[in-house]
C-alpha cells in the first residue's frame, strides 16, 4: 500500500474556516441570538386598561370590579398552573401581575377599597 501525501492546509484557510463555520457552535453568534430573542421579548403590547385587563366595562360598579378581579386572579393562581411547563407557569406569573394592578388602578381611580 502506498502512502499519498495530503497537502497541507494553509493557515488561512483555518482562519477562514472559524470565520465562516457553523454558527451554531460560535459563541459570538449564540450571543447574538440570545440578544435578539431577548429584544423582542422586551418589547411587549401596549398596557392594556384596568377594565380590559379585568374584563369588566370601564363604568363597572365596585362590586362587579371586585368579583372580576377575583374570577380573573383566580385563573393564574399558582396552585391552578401548578402542573403546567415553566413557560406557562411564568406567563400566569405575568398575568396575575397585571390583574392584580389593573385592580390596584381601578380601585385608586374610584376611590374604594
Amino acid at each position: 500500500m502506498v502512502a499519498v501525501p495530503r497537502p497541507k492546509a494553509s493557515k488561512k484557510n483555518d482562519g477562514a474556516k472559524k470565520a465562516n463555520g457553523d454558527p451554531e457552535n460560535d459563541e459570538d453568534a449564540a450571543q447574538t441570538r440570545h440578544d435578539r430573542q431577548h429584544r423582542t421579548e422586551d418589547k411587549e403590547s401596549p398596557p392594556r386598561s384596568w377594565w380590559e385587563a379585568l374584563n369588566v366595562d370601564q363604568d363597572a360598579s365596585p362590586e362587579q370590579i371586585k368579583s372580576a378581579f377575583r374570577k380573573e386572579i383566580s385563573k393564574y393562581h399558582p396552585d391552578r398552573v401548578e402542573g403546567l411547563g415553566i413557560e406557562l407557569r411564568e406567563l400566569a406569573d405575568r398575568m396575575a401581575k397585571d390583574v392584580n394592578r389593573a385592580y390596584t388602578l381601578a380601585k385608586q381611580l374610584r376611590n374604594f377599597r
